[in-house]
Parts: C-alpha cells; structure tokens; sequence
C-alpha cells in the first residue's frame, strides 16, 4: 500500500498504521469515544472478541451519558468498522442489551410505567366494582326468587354497571326474575 501521494503541485507523506498491531488497552485507556471506535480494529491481546466488544460498548455508553443522538452515531461508526473483523453479531447483541438499558433509564420510561401502572389499578378497580355490583345482584335475585339460570347468571356478569342499576332498581318491585332482568 502506498504511503505517499506525488503529483505535480502536490507531495504528500503519511504513515499506515495496521490497526491489528495497536494495543486494544491503549485505546481503551484513552477513554474518549474516537478511541473506544477505533478500539474495534486493534488487537484484543488476552481479551475475548465477547469481552472486548462488551467493554468497549459499555464504556460508550458510559462517556455519551444522556446524549442519545451521539451514542447512536458512535454505534453506527463501530457498526461499520465491526465487519471488518466479522464481529458485528456480537456487536448488535450488545446493542440489544444497551438498549435496553437506555431505555430504562430515560424518566419518560419511568413515567411510562407509573402511568401503566396507575390506569391498571383504576382498571382493577373499575372491575373489581363491577364484579361486586354483580354478585351483589345475583345474590339478591336468588334470597328473593330462587336459583339464577347460568344464561341470566352470564348476562348478569356481562353486564355494565348503568344496567346492573337499573336491574337492582326492580329487585323489589318485580314479580318475578323475568321482571327484573328483562
């Protein structure tokens, strides 16, 4: 591979770097983003391909904090320079699991969760009525007339809370089963 480039008005000199032949540690040690994404083309000395890749993403992630947008950008970079060391399936599963991570730690997850968690309560609870007012009526309708037939006895379970009213309205007024339910 050539070193230099000489052309007329241009003499240009450069030194080639075989990035297998750099220390996996030094560049880790440097502790900046542009190392850690060269880090991916040195060699990884004692480390497994595993480890090494899991290290340098984890420290990624450590140096880009909150800045999503620049993580990702650094990703991509080891995206690239990943294939040339066919390490990329390794690669996107840490990427999986950072992700993940990620994800968990943004306070929109956090309120996220609450709000679930608190319309799933509401919900429990809405249903939990339900139930209630339903067994409630079940219970009078058989006190007053006798065991409930299991299609009234479903209807009675299926039923919204402005009908299980409107039939517990009638419980004392009606003749019969039929004049409550129907």
């Amino acid at each position: 591979m050539a070193d230099c480039i000489r052309e007329e008005g241009l003499d240009y000199q450069y030194h080639i770097i075989d990035m297998h032949n750099v220390s996996y540690d030094s560049l880790m040690a440097q502790n900046t983003p542009d190392a850690l994404v060269l880090a991916i083309l040195s060699d990884f000395g004692e480390h497994s391909d595993r480890e090494a890749v899991r290290r340098i993403v984890q420290a990624l992630y450590e140096l880009t904090g909150d800045d999503v947008k620049s993580f990702r950008d650094y990703f991509l970079m080891l995206e690239v320079l990943s294939s040339n060391r066919e390490l990329r399936n390794i690669l996107q599963e840490e990427e999986e699991m950072f992700s993940q991570v990620r994800q968990q730690d943004l306070a929109s997850y956090g309120l996220g969760m609450k709000q679930g968690l608190m319309e799933g309560k509401a919900e429990g609870k809405l249903e939990g009525k339900l139930e209630g007012e339903a067994l409630m009526l079940l219970s009078l309708l058989e006190q007053r007339f006798g065991s409930v037939s299991d299609d009234l006895r479903t209807r009675i379970l299926m039923a919204d809370s402005d009908t299980l009213l409107l039939w517990s309205g009638r419980i004392f007024s009606a003749d019969s089963i039929e004049g409550v339910c129907f």
